[in-house]
């Protein structure tokens, strides 16, 4: 993954690194020993985090709807409950609540966000990410494809900063900093797009944010 081009800082506001090299650098100085709830946690490949906050989180709840998925994740040793984000009901509050790559999924973000804000502690953290609209990626493929361009059939929506930042504020919700990243893969598609976000950070295919309740 390429360097991001963001001062980065942590919770306890110390400045870290101008550029972070590395999501895990984020991942774990916000769950090192917290109380953490992890939602959507269907792969567990590096990719997506899920060991490093395991490794880095004093506790982790994770949820997942899918049944085949979760059970094969409490084979792996996950302490999985089998349920939506959107009306989950675990009777506890969080240090850090993190969603990766799950907001595009949801039939209601906004219940969700009504969720997160139940289950977060008052001042801690809610750290999610997902694709980015203006990101080279669809901009190339409205301009050569037109308005017909296939979307993974998965997700049911694709936000850009703004939208979020507006949506979260309605429900209290502090985005502190977004950080715009594309993942680094040995493929002629991954190389143009981390090509055109260097010229600009927003063209890059996905975005972290870090907010607080």
């Amino acid at each position: 993954m390429r360097s991001i081009y963001a001062i980065y800082f942590s919770p306890n506001k110390e400045k870290m690194k101008k550029f972070v090299d590395e999501r895990e650098v984020i991942m774990q100085a916000y769950t090192k020993d917290k109380e953490v709830l992890d939602f959507g946690v269907w792969d567990t490949s590096d990719r997506f985090l899920h060991k490093i906050i395991a490794n880095s989180a004093k506790n982790v709840i994770w949820v997942e709807i899918d049944e085949e998925r979760a059970e094969r994740l409490r084979k792996q040793g996950y302490t999985i409950l089998q349920w939506d984000a959107e009306h989950i009901n675990i009777w506890k509050q969080f240090d850090v609540i993190i969603a990766g790559d799950l907001i595009e999924h949801l039939n209601n973000p906004w219940l969700f966000l009504e969720n997160v804000k139940k289950h977060l502690k008052k001042d801690w953290y809610f750290l999610f990410n997902t694709p980015n609209a203006y990101s080279i990626n669809f901009v190339l493929r409205w301009l050569f494809c037109g308005w017909n361009v296939k979307q993974f059939p998965e997700h049911v929506t694709v936000f850009t900063d703004e939208l979020l930042v507006n949506l979260l504020e309605r429900y209290g919700i502090k985005t502190e900093k977004i950080v715009y990243f594309t993942h680094k893969e040995n493929n002629i598609k991954s190389y143009i797009l981390r090509l055109f976000s260097k010229i600009s950070k927003r063209r890059n295919e996905n975005m972290l944010f870090i907010c607080k309740l």
